[in-house]
């Protein structure tokens, strides 16, 4: 079977051989390809006159990379070398040689050197395994499979990691700041959401405290922040001399993962949110009233927890207009409606900012040390309102993501982030995989993250097994250029647009979860993504302009708040129960059907406003020429 080198730009990283009584000294800075490397020989005594060096220059195959003759005049006990590195192919080298010069003969003792990928952009499809194997043997095998790239900890030094650069492999480095942006799903608890089950078991003794939902740490804790930055700067410039492919952390989240949770009360959150509202309001008396409260003052302003709007809800009952009668602690009732999530929402919103912007600084962090470097998450969940999975504001806070194709994740993250890398995870199960990994690399995929943890792949003797055979000639064709032909094309969809709304993803999460009203909190996300109507009607839209050969695209509230969305060529948009809309996006609507486009709505669409106010209208009803008796769901029958 073929081996794989993996051509491109390259620059060199020297580990210095053993000492000896002729040492050979190369220079440790950073070289690309395009550069010569640079070297001394120091002597054991002082040479003169003149002399010729024979250097022979292998690579980690076994293959001669090159053998020079050069003419030198030695005067002293050093003699400077320079070698161009434009033939380096292979990121594992050695160089070894002789010296000849004033009648002495002495051996250039054997010295290792890597070439390394230098920035170069992500533009191919690549197979990433996940663990390594036991042995080097095993370690070169994989490429037999097709795995072409490795993963690392972030957090481990270069020796730690010997495994992959020492045969040959790129990598990425993962699980850094773990603390910091997965502390509720950690590896290093068992199980990993060992923290989460404490504050669940904390909350559920007590449901008046909010200690519960004070996150650990905080993500505005400026030490926390802090040591999370330094480690994303540290693995920067461990790893930064052998390029790795990108920078994450794994299965990150506000609490665990998307796991419904009132994260955070910290005081320093709180603090903080009262700024972000001021900004988003102007005023106090503003906040007051969107919320439906009578706070004092600034300092006093504390949004409502889950099971606070859920009482409120509750007391009004039937989600009409006129209900005035929920009174939540420090603050009283003026709202019309008993469905006024505002406060809640709002708290949800500003977390997902938190979150959006923690990723973007880790991002940063990497940069101020490779500004070629590319930086994101593994592992991430489905929209959702909780764990900070507002797609819109994580499409412009990182450069690549690994989505767990979940609640159209993949598809959305295309749609919003068209240019940048993604990747999915690979557990080689046949034909359902084969599909799968196609399907994800025709709506823009770069790689597959393959999870063996059990190292399926090889046998002990280094020979692929049947899992490996399965799925091998797949990995062959997406690394044999087809992808890097698609990723170089522009993505021409079908004029058709599905609304992505982060404040309906927030007030269905809501409606959806009132009528279990205090088994939310030992919810697992799993269960949204099983039972949520709200995520399986997005999904059929999807699915059913796939299945009529149609593509589309995701369109987020940002964009048509902006005025981007009136510059799209889209002639049809859907709104898939988008019952939060904000005076812009309505606005944005309404133009795009003065255009000649075509709304398609379900009952229930702009009932709300963007921060999960119910309204006493609908905020399109005119535009579709419909009245209301009432504000009422009343399911119909099912089936199409």
């Amino acid at each position: 079977m073929r081996r794989r080198t993996g051509l491109s730009t390259l620059a060199v990283l020297v580990l210095s051989g053993a000492l000896n009584a002729q040492e050979f000294r190369i220079d440790p800075g950073m070289v690309t390809r395009g550069d010569a490397l640079k070297a001394t020989i120091r002597l054991a005594k002082p040479v003169k006159g003149p002399g010729r060096l024979d250097l022979t220059w292998t690579d980690s195959y076994g293959r001669t990379v090159a053998i020079e003759h050069l003419a030198v005049a030695v005067d002293g006990d050093t003699v400077p070398v320079s070698l161009p590195l434009n033939r380096a192919v292979a990121l594992r080298n050695f160089l070894e040689g002789e010296l000849t010069a004033g009648g002495t003969t002495v051996k250039v003792p054997r010295t290792e050197f890597h070439v390394t990928p230098a920035p170069a952009t992500w533009d191919d499809y690549v197979v990433i395994m996940y663990y390594p194997y036991r042995t080097t043997q095993q370690q070169l095998a994989l490429r037999d499979c097709g795995v072409t790239t490795g993963r690392i900890n972030g957090g481990k030094t270069l020796d730690a990691v010997k495994n992959w650069w020492a045969n040959d492999y790129r990598y990425y480095c993962g699980q850094i700041a773990c603390d910091y942006y997965a502390n509720y799903h950690n590896p290093r608890y068992r199980p990993k959401w060992q923290l989460m089950l404490e504050a669940q078991a904390a909350y559920l003794a007590d449901r008046s405290s909010k200690e519960p939902f004070t996150r650990k740490p905080c993500l505005l804790d400026p030490e926390a922040r802090a040591d999370a930055m330094a480690r994303m700067r540290r693995a920067a410039q461990t790893h930064g001399r052998f390029k790795p492919l990108f920078y994450a952390t794994d299965e990150c989240g506000v609490g665990n993962l998307a796991a419904a949770w009132d994260f955070c009360y910290d005081p320093r959150t709180l603090d903080a949110m009262r700024t972000w509202l001021i900004g988003q309001y102007g005023s106090l008396e503003a906040i007051n009233r969107q919320w439906g409260t009578n706070f004092p003052r600034l300092d006093d302003v504390v949004p409502l927890t889950t099971d606070e709007t859920m009482a409120r809800a509750r007391l009004c009952g039937t989600p009409a207009p006129g209900c005035d009668s929920f009174a939540p602690e420090g603050g009283g009732a003026t709202s019309p409606g008993g469905h006024n999530f505002s406060s809640w929402a709002d708290h949800r919103h500003f977390m997902n900012q938190c979150f959006a912007d923690a990723v973007k600084e880790g991002g940063d962090a990497v940069k101020s040390v490779d500004r070629s470097s590319l930086a994101g998450l593994l592992g991430a969940q489905a929209p959702s309102a909780f764990g900070g999975y507002d797609w819109w504001l994580l499409s412009r806070a990182m450069d690549m993501v690994e989505p767990y194709n979940v609640g159209n994740n993949r598809e959305v993250w295309r749609s919003l982030a068209p240019r940048k890398p993604a990747v999915t995870t690979g557990f080689a199960r046949g034909q359902e995989e084969t599909w799968r990994l196609w399907y994800q690399a025709l709506h823009g995929d770069l790689g597959v993250i393959i999870y063996d943890e059990r190292h399926r792949y090889l046998d002990d003797r280094a020979r692929p097994t049947q899992t490996a055979l399965r799925v091998e000639p797949t990995y062959r064709e997406l690394t044999d250029g087809i992808v890097k032909q698609l990723w170089a094309m522009e993505r021409v969809n079908d004029p058709i647009a599905i609304h992505y709304s982060q404040a309906s993803i927030t007030a269905y999460w809501m409606l959806e979860h009132l009528p279990g009203g205090p088994a939310w909190a030992g919810t697992h996300p799993e269960r949204d993504r099983r039972d949520s109507p709200f995520m399986r009607v997005r999904e059929s839209w999807a699915r059913l302009l796939e299945d009529l050969w149609l593509g589309y695209a995701f369109v987020a509230y940002g964009q048509l708040e902006s005025g981007d969305f009136d510059r799209m060529d889209v002639r049809v948009m859907i709104l898939p129960q988008s019952i939060a809309l904000s005076e812009e996006e309505c606005r944005a609507l309404r133009r795009f059907v003065d255009r000649g486009g075509t709304l398609i709505a379900d009952c229930r669409a702009g009932l709300m406003d963007q921060r999960c106010r119910m309204l006493r209208r609908g905020q399109l009803d005119d535009l579709f020429g419909i009245e209301r008796g009432d504000l009422r769901f009343a399911p119909g029958p099912t089936g199409l």
